[in-house]
């Protein structure tokens, strides 16, 4: 009898060992961390540029002045990250007027129309995404993610460089393509970055043609009428 007994124990401890050696596995796959060069992809493979990653809890450097300039009727950078409290100047290097706005719930602005330097900065206090517009030239788009987490912006390969380790499960991405405002989990693999779109390599700032113009009054005036 205390044979058996003595079995079933021995049994129960193998069990309870195997178990716990189970859940320290993945406690260990959950806690992976990543670091280097790293691609990001769309779901066909293709490389996806101006995907902005952040990356919870590593150390960061911010400052409190950015510049987003306008040239050839284009912002430019068209995808930035800024930490709350930044202030942030639009000058324009055209030889047009423009006049900078955003509607969006992190920040709502507009700098009326205006030539080179002239537009007083704007200070941008809350996180948050905040899309750009021009009031003169509607094809003018750009997008500012206000965080205080550090980030790192996909190159025109999509390439990104994650400076230090960090915990692949507080890696997250944001995209203009993706259409949300707060950024998704990133789904990494084999070197990837996998954002679940088909990335349009379409230019985002691309001026619409004058017969695509000339089309679009003629069916506001069809509608009036």
């Amino acid at each position: 009898m205390r044979y058996l007994t003595f079995v079933f124990r021995l049994i129960i401890a193998t069990t309870q060992t195997s178990t716990l050696l189970a859940l320290l596995g993945l406690v260990g796959l959950a806690q992976s961390t990543l670091a280097g060069e790293f691609q990001v992809v769309d779901k066909h493979g293709t490389p996806v540029p101006n995907a902005i990653v952040l990356m919870a809890g590593i150390s960061s450097s911010t400052s409190t002045e950015a510049v987003i300039d306008q040239v050839g009727k284009r912002f430019t950078p068209y995808v930035s990250t800024i930490a709350p409290g930044t202030w942030v100047r639009f000058p324009n290097s055209d030889n047009t007027r423009h006049s900078v706005y955003s509607f969006s719930d992190a920040k709502t602005f507009e700098l009326k129309l205006y030539h080179a330097n002239d537009a007083e900065p704007v200070l941008f206090e809350r996180a948050g995404l905040v899309a750009l517009g021009c009031n003169v030239h509607d094809h003018m788009k750009a997008y500012i993610l206000v965080t205080d987490q550090p980030t790192e912006i996909s190159d025109a390969t999509g390439q990104v460089v994650l400076p230090e380790e960090i915990d692949a499960q507080r890696l997250t991405i944001w995209h203009p393509q993706l259409n949300v405002t707060e950024p998704v989990a990133a789904r990494i693999r084999d070197g990837q970055i996998h954002l679940d779109l088909s990335w349009d390599s379409k230019d985002p700032q691309e001026a619409k043609d004058r017969s695509t113009l000339e089309n679009k009054f003629k069916s506001f005036k069809r509608n009036a009428n």
